[in-house]
């Protein structure tokens, strides 16, 4: 039996929003009637108010506003049950608050975004039809206490008209002060527009004398905090699955508190409840607290000392990086069994977690998990994850679809993706995906995706990193679960966007056709993946900025090729990147132009490593030979960098002639020679190193890093007669003197290690007492 097409009033004054809403709504395939002002929406919900399913009401309005209106409806006897959701700006959450305490069923930020409308939706038809034939406590039965605390008292009901088992908190208001008694009622407005399959789930708001009563879900398998007392007691440990499973639903949880720009503010294993199948629900949001806009910080001080984030112990401004902290927290006490962080004060426990470490997280514990953890433990909350970096991990993700899966739930969790604040800045609309851009979809898929070389046609032409029409539909059906005309749909969108390339150049997506994702074509320059569309700046301070972005992402990520593919920041760099395309060179001094290039030869070199990864040349071609910047206008390999830039373009070993042609405006450091930076700028494929920042100190660290590159790798062995040197210096031998004796008065000058003169290891040498051994460096 087919759904009855959702019929919405939408109250709204600006032509503008009306006609952006109005869109939505059909292109959502739910039919929308429109009304500019209170009293017009009065009189139509009046006249034919059956027809509709739900109103969106505009919070400001001409002549009677959306708290009015509402105040009407609430009132009116044909109308009070009437679903209403309002619409609002960031800056008017206590206007909101007193329309969801007088009956408003939830609220949108502008500007509306589809999933959000569909999540509204989803919310009203799974909504049972209201059968309760008495009212108050009189609909409920107790069955038993289940707890006390210090104003309050937790009794389990049975629910008389369904027989279902619920909660009952009552509240006692009598001996509770002006802040108490606000985050009681606090907690019952928030659990209302809170709807999440791990939320622990509101029912109903009961006021009886001087006692407030939240009818609420009952978990029936009590605390986390208990379960987890319980395993520690058995000598179990909590399984990688599980803790990831339950990351998972707490981030369900948060993203919905999120994308309203509500902060939890107490997350602690006594405030995670399990149900009946051990799904975690997280509850008392007593001192939740919402933030009047995305960029907001709160500033008062709450939550559990043991789990409070650095930044609320400092007296800073806080936001929702502050809920990720206390998660760390959780997830390593389920890890662990312990906190991260303890002390017998609280003046010490502050001081412990500002100043101090965790305690390492037991081997046992699975190394991608401690990644996490770590992450969520980050004292700076800049580079914290935000809740949907986590929910948009590879390894999380597949939980949450799972869950999706399992609980019959895409249509309530599925739009949460869609409120990441970053998509929201972007103004990119996500109503083809119903997720998030195509663009950042495409990024996720190549991170995920197996891609191959191919060659295609009998003689032709090697593609690196190509995948088939058809793989990339099934990625995003089984990583996304979109429908077949979903992930054609998104698919056709992204060669439309040139973000994929048919190799055979059709411009009509098919299952059965060879792509290239944009990043790995070889007619594309790797830094020019994305637009720069802002002023660009001085070319030393672009690079110093790239440098410091790729140091941290690649040790928040342990210089783990495939995790930093994967990372949002990731992304975020290589849009950065593209700022050396546009930069001006020529009037940099040479010294400037020296550290310039040597920061984009490194940059160059990790960004291919994370790539390539260590794939070397085939029968076909060199992996290496389709990535290139370009850099002011002009494209370079690295392998041009390196002996057309920085070695003065002198010939490459085994090579006739020099990298660039007398003329070759690329040739920007003519004639210059210094083989410090040959133990610097290491040949592609390497480890994965952190890069150095050369500006300014340039003469300083390369003596410095020649020297700790000598004491490293020579090792004069007189016991057996051996002086063994990196093949460095044997590859490229006349740049460091003409002969080996030349080679190795260079190398003594920062060999400090070693006790014995140049001289006398010369004459050893020659009277062949010593030889010399050529090997591969570290």
């Amino acid at each position: 039996m087919e759904e009855k097409t959702i019929h919405i009033l939408v109250v709204e004054d600006e032509p503008f929003q009306r006609l952006v809403i109005t869109d939505i709504l059909n292109i959502l395939e739910y039919e929308a009637t429109t009304v500019s002002n209170g009293f017009e929406a009065w009189d139509i919900l009046n006249d034919r108010g059956d027809d509709f399913d739900l109103v969106l009401l505009d919070l400001v309005l001409p002549e009677m506003d959306g708290l009015e209106l509402l105040a009407k409806l609430k009132e009116s006897p044909t109308l009070k049950d009437k679903p209403v959701v309002m619409v609002s700006a960031h800056n008017e959450m206590d206007k909101i608050y007193a329309c969801i305490d007088l009956g408003a069923l939830d609220f949108l930020m502008k500007p509306i975004r589809p999933g959000a409308v569909k999540g509204v939706v989803s919310q009203i038809r799974s909504q049972p039809r209201n059968q309760q034939t008495e009212s108050g406590t009189k609909a409920y039965e107790k069955i038993q206490h289940l707890g006390r605390g210090a104003y309050a008292t937790v009794d389990l009901v049975k629910y008389k008209v369904t027989g279902e088992y619920r909660a009952l908190k009552r509240i006692n208001l009598q001996f509770l002060n002006e802040k108490e008694r606000r985050n009681a009622e606090n907690e019952a407005i928030l659990m209302k527009v809170l709807v999440a399959p791990t939320i622990i789930q509101f029912y109903e708001q009961i006021v009886e004398e001087h006692y407030l009563i939240i009818a609420m879900e009952y978990a029936p398998h009590g605390a986390l905090s208990e379960r987890l007392q319980e395993m520690r007691n058995q000598g179990r440990r909590v399984s990688n699955e599980n803790l990831l499973a339950w990351l998972s639903q707490i981030l369900i949880a948060l993203m919905v508190m999120h994308s309203k720009h509500i902060l939890h503010r107490d997350l602690k294993t006594q405030n995670l409840f399990l149900s009946e199948h051990d799904i975690i629900k997280v509850g008392d949001l007593g001192i939740a607290k919402s933030l009047n806009s995305s960029m907001e910080m709160a500033q008062s001080v709450a939550g559990t000392p043991y789990n409070m984030a650095p930044e609320i112990i400092r007296g800073e401004s806080y936001g929702p990086k502050t809920d990720i902290w206390s998660l760390g927290c959780v997830m390593y006490e389920i890890a662990t069994f312990r906190r991260p962080f303890e002390a017998p004060d609280v003046q010490k426990l502050f001081d412990v977690i500002l100043n101090k470490d965790y305690a390492p997280v037991p081997d046992y514990v699975d190394t991608n998990t401690k990644l996490l953890i770590s992450q969520m433990l980050n004292k700076d909350p800049a580079k914290r994850p935000t809740v949907w970096d986590l929910a948009n991990n590879p390894m999380i993700r597949d939980y949450i679809f799972s869950f999706i899966q399992a609980n019959n739930c895409i249509d309530t969790i599925m739009p949460l993706f869609d409120n990441d604040p970053r998509y929201k800045k972007r103004g990119g609309s996500t109503v083809t995906t119903g997720v998030m851009p195509v663009s950042d979809i495409s990024g996720l898929a190549r991170s995920e995706m197996h891609l191959q070389d191919k060659k295609i046609g009998w003689f032709g032409k090697v593609y690196q990193r190509v995948f088939l029409g058809n793989d990339l539909i099934n990625y995003l059906q089984t990583k996304l679960k979109y429908s077949i005309d979903q992930a054609k749909n998104s698919a056709q969108e992204m060669l439309e966007q040139g973000l994929i390339t048919s190799v055979d150049k059709c411009t009509v997506f098919s299952m059965d056709h060879y792509f290239q994702f944009r990043e790995d074509r070889s007619d594309v320059a790797r830094n020019m993946i994305y637009l720069w569309n802002k002023e660009v700046r001085v070319p030393n301070i672009v690079a110093k900025n790239l440098i410091k972005m790729l140091n941290e992402i690649m040790a928040g990520q342990h210089y783990n090729a495939e995790l930093i593919r994967a990372a949002s920041e990731y992304r975020d760099f290589l849009k950065a990147l593209v700022e050396i395309h546009r930069v001006e060179i020529r009037g940099l001094t040479r010294i400037e132009k020296i550290e310039f290039f040597l920061a984009v030869y490194q940059l160059m070199n990790a960004h291919q490593t994370i790539e390539l990864g260590e794939r070397k040349s085939g029968w076909f071609s060199n992996p290496a030979d389709g990535f290139y910047y370009n850099i002011a206008y002009n494209n370079f390999t690295l392998y041009e960098l390196k002996h057309g830039v920085l070695r003065g373009n002198r010939k490459p070993p085994g090579s006739y002639t020099r990298v660039f042609y007398s003329g070759d405006a690329r040739n920007m450091l003519p004639n210059y020679n210094d083989p410090r930076i040959l133990l610097v700028c290491r040949d592609f494929p390497s480890p994965l190193l952190s890069i150095i920042d050369f500006f300014g100190r340039s003469e300083e660290l390369l003596d410095e890093k020649t020297e700790e590159f000598c004491n490293r790798e020579v090792c004069l062995n007189l016991a057996i007669d051996e002086l063994i040197l990196p093949k460095v210096f044997q590859t490229y031998m006349y740049d460091f003197g003409n002969n080996e004796e030349q080679v190795l008065r260079w190398i003594w000058k920062y060999f400090t290690a070693c006790k014995n003169s140049i001289e006398e290891v010369i004459h050893l040498v020659r009277k062949q007492k010593v030889y010399i051994l050529y090997r591969d460096w570290d």
